[in-house]
């Protein structure tokens, strides 16, 4: 959620490295969304500071993995530089992202991503 997301950015990257970087969820090229919740809230993380705080540390993870020389797909698509900063719109499959508020009713992102589904 866009308030935790501080203190929760490196536990969610992992995540979302995980899933970015797995072998079916690449050929599947299954889309991705990021949903910033109880973005109502005046604690809560604008949408445009979480994007580049998560690519920032997906690239760091995606660093540690060639440093350590771990066997796993990269989570940049075939259309990025190799060396380039990841930034979610080069990524392996098709990424989105949205600040939403159940108790606002602003989930139209969400219904979005599903529908085109």
């Amino acid at each position: 959620n866009a308030v935790d997301v501080r203190a929760e950015a490196d536990r969610v990257a992992e995540y979302l490295y995980d899933v970015l970087a797995d072998d079916a969820v690449q050929a599947a090229e299954l889309p991705v969304l990021l949903l910033c919740t109880k973005a109502d809230l005046a604690t809560a993380l604008p949408l445009e500071a979480v994007v580049p705080l998560l690519e920032h540390r997906l690239q760091q993870l995606r660093d540690a993995a060639r440093i350590d020389g771990r066997d796993r797909a990269d989570i940049v698509g075939p259309h990025a530089a190799p060396d380039a900063p990841f930034v979610f719109d080069a990524a392996a499959c098709p990424c989105s992202y949205a600040a939403v508020s159940a108790r606002t009713g602003t989930l139209d992102a969400l219904a979005q991503f599903v529908r085109d589904m």
